[in-house]
């Protein structure tokens, strides 16, 4: 639910963006491109990423419905921002933030309020890939997105990503993670259904509790 705040912010935005479509695996920026503009997505997903020295792709953010991205503290970009699916998003010029900041106190206050909730997820990321095993990496992941897209026990969580993907947001191989989904899905905490990357949550909860600690909800 958007707070009083966050609506105006979005209006006062809104009547200065241009939306963009992008099509599936096509890019919105790369590394290096100017730092011209910032985005708040409207539909689709969109996976942030960086290529490590050693050639080695880290997916370090994955965006969905609502957010806002593409903040630079430079002029060139830092990340590669991949659509994975048909996409729009609105594109606002950076000079915005500046404008907003701008004798308007309660506008600014507003705004960085939105973004300290997108630094949230941005954290939440950065705690998943520092779990001690990669069951509860995989458990993190699908509860996150369960509680992101309001998926209730029973229902079918599609995930917006590939495999490879999945491994690389998670920083572990296709075969780990298809190993750990094998252990969910015999504990009884989701099904794997036969449509490519289609799940159903069996128990939310249980999925956090493998998150938190997996060796004392009973995996070795």
């Amino acid at each position: 639910m958007q707070v009083k705040g966050e609506a105006t912010i979005l209006a006062l935005l809104d009547s200065h963006a241009t939306n963009l479509a992008v099509g599936r695996h096509k890019f919105l920026f790369q590394e290096g491109d100017p730092a011209l503009h910032f985005y708040r997505l409207v539909n689709g997903t969109v996976q942030l990423s960086k290529m490590r020295i050693n050639g080695r792709r880290q997916i370090v953010r994955l965006l969905l419905p609502g957010d806002l991205f593409g903040f630079e503290g430079g002029q060139h970009r830092r990340l590669t921002a991949e659509c994975l699916s048909d996409t729009v998003v609105s594109q606002y010029q950076s000079e915005m933030l500046d404008q907003i900041g701008d004798g308007v106190t309660d506008l600014h206050k507003a705004l960085m309020r939105f973004l300290r909730r997108q630094l949230f997820l941005t954290h939440e990321h950065t705690v998943m890939l520092g779990r001690q095993t990669a069951l509860e990496r995989v458990a993190a992941f699908l509860h996150l997105l369960a509680k992101r897209k309001n998926i209730k026990n029973g229902e079918i969580l599609t995930l917006p990503m590939r495999r490879r993907d999945f491994a690389d947001y998670l920083g572990l191989s296709v075969e780990t993670v298809s190993r750990m989904l094998t252990k969910l899905k015999d504990a009884g905490l989701i099904a794997v259904l036969k449509d490519h990357g289609k799940f159903i949550i069996r128990d939310v909860d249980s999925l956090e509790d493998v998150m938190l600690d997996a060796k004392a909800y009973g995996f070795s």
